[in-house]
């Protein structure tokens, strides 16, 4: 499995107050520019189970397998560097959060729990004033899948 997430117009989780949002080349990059909101705040969030009534958008994030080990690997430019944050969240059928971790902008492993029923990414501001994001790709993880068996 080889899933890319784009930031297209049907994304509707997007902080757009005071923000510069230009789509390029046809949805296949995004620039985004705000230079006075403030750290913490989310910048664009996709979700794997949205409420269609109200997003009015499908799916998102791909379906992931509970137990199974995945890379998320981001293609983006941010200024300043180091001035972002990808965080992914859990959540159980009744939409309660039961974990969230960080993962860096060079990429990395995450865990699918056991008892997640969905989940969202979120790119987090920690000093961004503009960027420009091409894709973030998710692909199952072999190195810890083969891992997780041998336990």
């Amino acid at each position: 499995m080889n899933f890319e997430v784009k930031w297209n117009e049907f994304v509707n989780k997007i902080f757009t107050h005071g923000s510069e949002i230009k789509y390029i080349n046809n949805g296949r990059g995004v620039y985004f520019q705000n230079l006075y909101f403030s750290s913490g705040s989310i910048i664009v969030q996709w979700s794997s189970a949205p409420y269609y009534p109200v997003t009015r958008t499908g799916l998102q994030l791909p379906l992931l397998k509970r137990g199974n080990a995945y890379n998320l690997n981001v293609a983006l430019d941010e200024t300043p560097k180091g001035s972002l944050l990808i965080r992914v969240s859990y959540y159980d059928r009744s939409e309660e959060l039961i974990g969230a971790e960080i993962i860096s902008l060079n990429g990395g492993e995450f865990i699918y729990p056991h008892n997640a029923f969905s989940y969202t990414i979120e790119l987090i501001n920690t000093g961004v004033s503009s960027l420009f994001f091409d894709k973030l790709t998710i692909s199952e993880s072999r190195l810890k899948k083969e891992t997780l068996h041998k336990i």
